[in-house]
């Protein structure tokens, strides 16, 4: 069949409007996964942050992040872009390629799933049974109250506990905050790439012409650029969503400015 002048100027459009997206958008997501998976991977690594599961959840999926920004998407620009597929040298090394960058980007997200799941039992039980420590040290020390130092000197003892546990649940709240952002985050960038996988899918026996096959293509490489943003962005959602955050992530700048 014989495509028009028309038809072929809007494929070229769409090809070109494909390359130029895939080369400006890989740039981008190396550039701000590097800046930002670096000042991650130091506030999660804070004294106050350094000991808690979920924050270490976070550091996993930040690591993770950043083996995407530095090989899965410089890979696939050499290919998309370059015309340099490393993917063809043989089968053995497609398969392994391809199933390292496959579960490099999925780890990112599962990494999220555990730091949710643990967040729903141990830490609530924890806070639960040293809140009710705390409420039976107080309720012995009414009822001991032999004189006013004694008193006195058991609630100082309780006030560490009790101070303790208040900055574990500060930093549990802004743990949670930031799982529920960054869930929300990864949910939007990966549902225009499932509606790809979907799609071609149920069109697998369909013959696309060479327009059809541009809209596809162009479609299915942003849609797979959007579900890489998700680990290569993850600093931006953490510093807007958690004060903590923002405020561990001060004291890299104050002590360089000093």
């Amino acid at each position: 069949m014989t495509l028009s002048n028309a038809t072929i100027a809007e494929i070229n459009a769409l090809n070109y409007a494909n390359e130029i997206f895939y080369l400006f958008w890989a740039f981008g997501l190396i550039g701000l996964g590097t800046i930002g998976h670096s000042l991650s991977i130091y506030v999660f690594t804070r004294p106050i942050l350094r000991s808690n599961p979920c924050a270490c959840y976070f550091l996993s999926a930040t690591i993770m992040g950043l083996f995407v920004a530095y090989v899965n998407t410089p890979l696939r620009l050499l290919q998309y872009i370059y015309n340099y597929d490393v993917f063809k040298y043989s089968t053995a090394s497609c398969k392994i390629l391809t199933w390292i960058l496959l579960c490099a980007r999925a780890l990112a997200s599962w990494f999220i799933v555990l730091a949710s799941i643990d967040r729903l039992g141990p830490s609530v039980i924890m806070l639960i049974f040293g809140s009710l420590t705390i409420r039976h040290v107080q309720h012995s020390v009414r009822r001991v109250n032999a004189s006013h130092i004694t008193t006195k000197s058991e609630s100082a003892s309780a006030a560490p506990i009790q101070e303790k546990l208040q900055r574990q649940k500060t930093a549990d709240r802004q743990l949670i905050r930031m799982m529920i952002a960054q869930c929300a985050y990864f949910a939007v960038l990966t549902t225009p790439i499932s509606g790809s996988y979907i799609y071609i899918s149920l069109t697998i026996n369909t013959v696309l012409d060479d327009l059809q096959f541009a809209k596809v293509n162009l479609f299915t490489n942003i849609a797979g650029l959007l579900s890489t943003t998700g680990a290569c962005t993850s600093f931006f959602v953490f510093t807007l969503s958690s004060k903590l955050f923002r405020h561990e992530l001060k004291h890299l700048f104050t002590w360089r400015w000093h």
